[in-house]
């Protein structure tokens, strides 16, 4: 493997909307395909359902981190395991446990929004889903149709991201070639207050895929 990943990619910055956020998949969409990777998935998800699943909650910050690894992992047994050894909430347990199920689809958007208890939870899927209908509109259209698709398990870098998340993937790649999110607090590490979202996408695998 790799022991050093360069990157290239891109960011917008100061606008704090969903149509940001759709519009910086889209820029990820067009430069895999200016590359010449023709065939990729960018899978979209938010940390937000799982932020708002455990605010409010007293668990060991250890246990959280072995929460989302799970659910980042889709390790439905060890995340099983986790859950138990917790004193969180029968139906915290139950929403965490179906968190990494919910890919797909628009489907998956209902089945969450039953499953959450909480309105971070609920915006963020609203958020999502508004990003979701366009991006999968034919791309006649300006979507890109069968490229995008929604995974809730998407849940890396909690610290880092504040929303809206994504993922690219190609075919015969065992990790992913691209990803990004919206990242509002990572400017006050130097004193300002600015929205942002971005990716940054791994030029090694996209050359061993185009070579």
């Amino acid at each position: 493997g790799y022991s050093e990943t360069a990157q290239i990619g891109a960011e917008i910055l100061g606008v704090a909307g969903v149509e940001a956020d759709i519009e910086i998949v889209r820029i990820l969409a067009k430069t895999l395909q200016a590359a010449g990777v023709l065939e990729f998935l960018i899978d979209i998800g938010t940390v937000e359902v799982f932020k708002g699943l455990m605010a409010g909650t007293k668990i060991d910050p250890r246990q959280v981190d072995a929460i989302r690894e799970d659910i980042h992992r889709k390790d439905a047994s060890s995340l099983k395991k986790t859950l138990l050894a917790t004193d969180l909430s029968p139906a915290k347990k139950s929403a965490l446990g179906e968190l990494p199920s919910w890919f797909g689809g628009s489907d998956v958007f209902g089945k969450a929004l039953k499953a959450v208890d909480n309105d971070r939870s609920r915006k963020g899927l609203e958020h999502l889903q508004k990003a979701y209908t366009e991006l999968s509109a034919p791309e006649s259209k300006g979507g890109l149709g069968k490229n995008i698709s929604v995974d809730m398990g998407v849940v890396h870098s909690l610290d880092y991201y504040t929303g809206a998340v994504f993922e690219a993937y190609a075919p015969r790649v065992g990790r992913p070639i691209a990803s990004g999110g919206r990242y509002d607090n990572l400017a006050e590490i130097y004193g300002k207050t600015i929205s942002a979202t971005g990716f940054a996408l791994n030029v090694g695998l996209i050359l061993d895929i185009v070579d």
